[in-house]
């Protein structure tokens, strides 16, 4: 699967601010600054900055005691109020203004009202006057209003802001129950994918191998440790020369930093005085697609694990989005500690930087073919009934995990279509290199 064309991928979202961190309300009050305009009793008329804003606005209009409003886990209503005892025209009012797919969803459910101390208009007043100094200041993450606590919730990036920001809400004379101020994470654009440039190294990850000429675009595959060096797999014929150490250099995304370097362990050709290949065979055979990569200073790896996409599919490309845990651990090796190797109808997934997570059904486990636009056989490879694409060679090709937890390392994918992948097994790929499962690990089994 030669791939030496690269793909820019230009895929992103929103992030959304994360917020964490329980306050009870406080009865004290900040005394407003000598010189400066009060805030803290008669707020500015706010203006929408959303449109849920300028519906939570609205009915403040016609209900002044409309302080928020959430929901619980039953669909049941919580509805905060300055003034109890208006809770029967407040509700009407939000079910007119929330529509009828709300009312329909919420209004035969238990409303609950619950006395708070300050207005969403007062407290939408108090975040757009905050809005301007907490986020054009140094460290100032994200502001909003907490309908639960009936306060406005202020993120920043660390301890050593929370003073500074404190004295601004002093400042403008806003009551210090009225405000929380805490550290929150930067709301980031979820751009992650297996093309990033990602630390540590990991299996599944795109690479760039360069080479005397030419270049190619492959997948960074299984991990090793060997006493205290690390080396990762990747295909073989992603370098120049399938059975000679060519040199190459490994680099993550397209001319990105280099992460290591060809060694001499690289699967070796058969041909035709190996009794693999007939009279009509092409130039040459081998058991095992793959060549070991020795990593550069300084670059760091996840031993034992495989990036981990967002969802998988088996005739159809997966995603390439990271999840959240972004790995899957591998805790078995076929080879390794009395390991087998897989069957037919085993489910055997990969991870390539293209077609991302796919899965299929091993269809043959000795599968020799003729690889096409090549002067090669694979002898004796699985065959898989899943989705690939070019530049997925050198994926890693395991069995699928219970949760995040419990992969079997199988192999290193070499070749497929659109509708099948062939991969080298572990068990080829220790003979063929005369690599000992005993000394090079792959996993923290």
């Amino acid at each position: 699967m030669r791939h030496r064309n690269h793909i820019v991928l230009n895929a992103f979202a929103l992030g959304v601010l994360a917020c964490s961190n329980d306050r009870p309300t406080s009865p004290r009050f900040a005394a407003a600054a000598v010189g400066v305009r009060s805030l803290g009793t008669q707020p500015a008329s706010p203006l929408a900055i959303g449109a849920i804003d300028s519906i939570y606005l609205a009915i403040t209009g016609s209900s002044p005691e409309f302080g928020g409003i959430a929901a619980d886990p039953d669909d049941g209503i919580e509805l905060m109020l300055t003034d109890t005892l208006r809770q029967s025209e407040v509700r009407a009012t939000v079910l007119a203004a929330l529509g009828q797919r709300f009312s329909a969803r919420h209004a035969a459910k238990p409303w609950h009202r619950v006395s708070v101390k300050y207005s969403y208009a007062t407290l939408a007043a108090w975040r757009n006057a905050l809005m301007a100094p907490v986020l054009n200041a140094p460290g100032g993450v994200g502001i909003g209003i907490d309908h639960r606590r009936n306060l406005v919730r202020i993120g920043v990036a660390e301890d050593s802001t929370i003073g500074a920001t404190r004295a601004k809400v002093a400042q403008l004379g806003i009551p210090e129950d009225a405000v929380l101020i805490e550290v929150q994470s930067q709301p980031r654009r979820l751009s992650g994918t297996l093309w990033d440039t990602y630390r540590p190294t990991r299996a599944g990850f795109f690479i760039g191998v360069y080479y005397t000429g030419g270049a190619s675009g492959c997948t960074l595959g299984p991990v090793a440790q060997v006493g205290l060096s690390y080396y990762f797999l990747t295909a073989a014929h992603c370098t120049d020369d399938f059975g000679l150490n060519d040199h190459s250099t490994v680099a993550q995304t397209t001319n990105g930093p280099t992460i290591g370097f060809e060694t001499g362990l690289k699967s070796p050709p058969g041909f035709f005085s190996t009794g693999h290949c007939d009279a009509g065979a092409p130039t040459f055979c081998v058991h095992s697609d793959v060549v070991v990569i020795s990593y550069a200073i300084g670059v760091t790896n996840d031993l034992g694990t495989i990036a981990r996409t967002i969802n998988k599919n088996q005739f159809a490309n997966g995603s390439l989005f990271l999840s959240s845990p972004d790995y899957t651990t591998i805790d078995n090796v076929e080879g390794h500690s009395g390991q087998g190797a897989a069957q037919t109808g085993y489910e055997i997934d990969k991870v390539g930087a293209i077609s991302g997570w796919t899965y299929g059904y091993v269809q043959d486990p000795c599968y020799t073919y003729n690889v096409a636009g090549s002067d090669q056989r694979n002898v004796c490879f699985y065959n898989v009934n899943g989705a690939s694409s070019n530049g997925d060679s050198g994926a890693p090709t395991f069995g699928p995990p219970t949760s995040f937890v419990g992969a079997t390392l199988f192999g290193v994918l070499s070749t497929g279509t659109s509708a099948s992948f062939q991969y080298s097994s572990m068990t080829a790929i220790f003979s063929d290199l005369s690599l000992s499962p005993s000394s090079w690990f792959f996993c923290a089994c």
